[in-house]
């Protein structure tokens, strides 16, 4: 049968996580080798930009929130800048929290700088209109609120005899990303002449688009506008710099984990003015195949054993809540009145309470399989809030106004949708397809006890105890081998090395280990990816590769066809013993012979084809936003939690829309980012 929606995304995960750990990645289905190349391509790009700080620091806002985790794999880490830095905080957001938004951020790291300065230059252009209504109920959703009587909450700073311009200046409420990953997008209704610019050889360039559902969106206002509060408490934290050794043994201890803590080893790199990059201190525990990574910043948890084939198969909130409250207690990481969601109908959300307002952010995705196990589990920490000063607001209608005059300009008004029922996001069935024409990867088979030559480029993790041994990974394999000579492979992180060892646990496909016979280290032996056919020789199995070579194909699978159409990947190939060279082959896949689709011209006017044309507000409340702001001089950032309002309703494409304007004044805000 042919690979569904989800399990199409599940290949994706792995490849994406091998991808941007830099580990060899597995080929993906010929469905996804589009996506695989983007991902690729972007990453790259990403690494090669230099944008605004401010930039830089909603983008790590929007990271910590939205992600609550080559077929040539080389050690290709760049040299040390402020943004290859936020380049491996990408790569770090992704490897260590959720997959389902990973393109859409990677995606923002390119197009969302230039969103900013376009929206700090054009209006919403929208002119809904809007209707004064009657009170009404919100619409139902799946939001659980659990008030926590004992909790203790940063203590209000009533500053009512502080002049209001000694208050600190505020971020807009653009820093948090909300609109650029959850259904945000677009740029008003702008003239032809407005979005392109003419290049020096006469031609004209047109600028990015940008997708703008409720451009033509006609607001109806059917609930209450409040009048209080006219003043509310902002809080604030550092950006980073919370979590310490003491700190991340402390979780080690809360979350079960014994014996010694590790920290990745990065190979030594030298930028152009000589300075040496210094990466970022990450400490990590192993038990089996249960995984905490704790940075100065976050944590993020993982048990593998509870997921082995990374399914995704959620349990219902309901179900999960008193599951993931427990989880949370247990471990001391539920001090504060909280409110549990999971708008998406995956992870469980959970959202921090200040002063009875929800904060937008989640502090902790966590996911719940289906026999009620906690599997994974990433933070955004608030764990040093401290009260920066009482500022006024902005009433509810005035809010509600300059919706109307401006529309969302993502500076200081920003929307987010998601569906009404979670059940719409679920894969729909596909065809059957023959079993020949369908997708197939053959793994190399391995039976204990196995001998295995491995040109691979060591992940090495230095435990902090130095009389523990050095926790080395090559390929898909945990090395084991005497003390000394892991310490000497330690020498050798993100270079090739050859291993020679003998394969343990090969059953068990997410613990198997490679106990060490000898090792060398090793100029970059190129990996081979070759398209050929599979040709059956009496006993033997032979490969003719287009390149015009014949090879032998050594342990080949007994269901691989002759005259299969594949690729053969693998690091070495050896002399042989008769007329052919062995291909020392790791993967095989089939190629998927895909029927040619013509490209449709594009008319006029479908572009914008997802629209937003009626929006039904019924439920208008103050609520809380996790917002960024970075220091230039001090080269420091800073969290403000501070209020907003949130207008939450329907719209006409069956979707809640939750939108929201910045509560304090603008003379209360930053100058907006120069053009």
């Amino acid at each position: 049968m042919k690979k569904t929606e989800q399990e199409l995304a599940q290949e994706l995960d792995v490849f994406l996580t091998a991808m941007l750990q830099e580990r060899p990645s597995p080929p993906v289905t010929a469905e996804l080798e589009e996506e695989a190349r983007l991902a690729t391509g972007l990453l790259d790009l990403a690494g090669t930009m230099q944008p605004d700080p401010d930039f830089v620091v909603g983008l790590e806002a929007h990271l910590a929130r939205a992600a609550a985790r080559q077929k040539k794999s080389t050690p290709d880490r760049r040299p040390p800048s402020p943004w290859q830095a936020l380049i491996q905080t990408v790569k770090e957001g992704f490897a260590m929290k959720q997959m389902k938004l990973a393109l859409g951020v990677l995606l923002a790291v390119v197009v969302v700088g230039a969103a900013v300065f376009f929206f700090s230059q054009q209006g919403g252009g929208v002119e809904p209109g809007a209707v004064a209504g009657v009170e009404t109920d919100a619409p139902a959703t799946d939001d659980t609120a659990q008030p926590d009587t004992s909790a203790e909450t940063p203590a209000t700073d009533d500053t009512d005899g502080t002049a209001v311009a000694d208050l600190p200046a505020l971020p807009r409420l653009g820093a948090t990303g909300m609109g650029t990953g959850f259904g945000g997008g677009g740029g008003g209704d702008l003239a032809a002449e407005e979005t392109s610019m003419p290049a020096e050889d006469g031609m004209v360039i047109d600028e990015p688009f940008f997708w703008d559902p409720l451009r033509d969106a006609t607001y109806v206002l059917n609930a209450t506008l409040p009048t209080e509060p006219t003043k509310a408490t902002v809080y604030q934290q550092p950006g980073n710099g919370f979590y310490t050794l003491e700190d991340a043994q402390r979780l080690a201890q809360a979350f079960g984990f014994s014996g010694t803590l590790y920290t990745e080893v990065y190979p030594i790199h030298e930028g152009p003015d000589g300075e040496l990059w210094t990466p970022p201190t990450v400490y990590l525990a192993f038990d089996g195949l249960r995984t905490l990574s704790v940075s100065d910043s976050h944590f993020y948890y993982y048990d593998q054993g509870a997921n082995p084939n990374y399914e995704i198969a959620p349990l219902p909130l309901e179900q999960a809540t008193p599951i993931v409250e427990a989880f949370l207690r247990e471990r001391g990481l539920l001090d504060f009145e909280f409110e549990m969601r999971s708008p998406y109908g995956m992870d469980v959300q959970v959202h921090r309470v200040l002063d009875g307002r929800v904060v937008n952010t989640p502090e902790y995705f966590v996911s719940v399989t289906q026999d009620g196990v906690v599997f994974s589990l990433s933070s955004t920490p608030m764990p040093q809030l401290t009260a920066a000063g009482t500022y006024p607001l902005r009433s509810a209608e005035a809010a509600w106004q300059l919706l109307l005059d401006e529309g969302i300009n993502y500076d200081t008004t920003l929307f987010i949708t998601y569906p009404q029922n979670p059940e719409q996001l679920q894969p729909q069935p596909v065809e059957d397809v023959p079993a020949d024409q369908q997708y197939r990867y053959w793994e190399r088979p391995y039976a204990d006890g196995d001998s295995i030559n491995l040109y691979a480029y060591p992940i090495v993790y230095m435990p902090l105890d130095e009389t523990a041994v050095p926790r080395i990974q090559v390929d898909r394999y945990q090395l084991t081998g005497p003390a000394e000579e892991m310490r000497a492979i330690a020498e050798y992180p993100g270079q090739q090395v050859r291993i020679t060892g003998i394969i343990r646990g090969a059953a068990d496909a997410t613990n198997r280990t490679l106990e060490l016979v000898s090792w060398e280290p090793q100029e970059n032996n190129e990996y081979q990816y070759m398209p050929g056919v599979i040709r059956r020789d009496g006993d033997q199995v032979l490969f003719d590769a287009e390149q015009g070579e014949t090879f032998l194909i050594p342990n080949a699978p007994a269901d691989l066809a002759d005259g299969e159409k594949v690729y053969v990947n693998g690091w070495s190939i050896e002399p042989g013993e008769g007329e052919y060279r062995v291909f020392n082959w790791q993967g095989i896949d089939r190629i998927v012979e895909m029927p040619e689709v013509g490209i449709m011209p594009v008319e006029p006017g479908m572009v914008d084809e997802y629209k937003i044309l009626q929006v039904e507000i019924t439920a208008v409340d103050l609520v809380y936003a996790f917002t960024p702001a970075y220091d230039e001089a001090t080269q420091t950032s800073t969290f403000f939690v501070q209020p907003a309002w949130r207008f939450r309703g329907t719209t006409d494409t069956d979707e809640i829309i939750e939108l929201y304007v910045q509560a304090t004044a603008d003379e209360q805000l930053r100058p907006e980012p120069a053009g």
